[in-house]
């Protein structure tokens, strides 16, 4: 999302934001597959890291 606002005629300011994961949903890896694994079977890590957001500003002229 970004909205840019004009500062004077030939110069304007965008501000923007990003987020990711908002829901902080996980995904989960593949399973080990390893049949000789202790873990076999297992589920051991995610996929996705925890929700981020990002803000920026740019100046254009």
């Amino acid at each position: 999302m970004f909205k840019t606002t004009r500062i004077t005629e030939g110069v304007r300011l965008q501000l923007r934001a990003e987020g990711f994961n908002l829901f902080n949903r996980s995904e989960f890896s593949s399973p080990v597959t390893n049949f000789d694994s202790p873990n076999f079977g297992r589920i051991q890590s995610t996929n996705i890291f925890n929700r981020q957001f990002q803000f920026g500003a740019k100046l254009l002229f």
